[in-house]
Parts: structure tokens; C-alpha cells; sequence
């Protein structure tokens, strides 16, 4: 499920992610991989809590699970770097 509202940027398969999912809001982009199944497409928006794909092992897994990351926008490196999700979900 999204974890906050925004556009989705990527929905496919990628590399060691397998089945990934990408979407960035405003000024924050979360990733979630190793999903068995999308239900989104690039370009659509999305709320939070709205369904984007169904956990799997997809790609370099090991077992059935998500990959999740969260990242911010930094101007000062013109990007997006990693932070712990944690800050934002509790």
C-alpha cells in the first residue's frame, strides 16, 4: 500500500528488485520491490493506503517480502537520498 500520496514514476521490472514500484510525492519517493504482482502504471496517481502491488520474491529474494525504501529530496545534492522510513512511520 502507499505510504502517502503522489504519481507513480515506475512500475515494472527492475534489475535485482524484480517487480518494483516507485512514487514519488512531494518532496519524498518511496520504493517498493520484490512484489509477485503490480496493480499500478506509470503515471497514475495514488493516495496513501491505495493498493500498489501484492508482496512477493521477485528478483534477488531470498523469500516472500517487501523492499521499502524512502528517500527525500536534498537540495543541497540536487537528489534524493536514502533516510530511514521510521522518521516518517510510526
Amino acid at each position: 500500500m502507499a505510504a502517502h500520496a503522489g504519481r507513480v514514476i515506475f512500475s515494472g521490472r527492475r534489475g535485482g528488485y524484480g517487480n518494483l514500484v516507485i512514487v514519488r510525492g512531494e518532496h519524498i519517493l518511496t520504493v517498493y520491490g520484490h512484489n509477485s504482482r503490480l496493480r499500478v502504471s506509470r503515471g497514475e496517481r495514488v493516495d496513501r493506503g491505495d493498493l500498489l502491488a501484492y508482496v512477493g520474491e521477485s528478483g534477488n529474494a531470498s523469500g516472500p517480502h517487501l523492499h521499502f525504501e524512502t528517500r527525500i529530496w536534498d537540495p543541497g545534492v540536487s537528489g534524493y537520498v536514502a533516510v530511514d522510513p521510521r522518521v516518517f512511520y510510526r
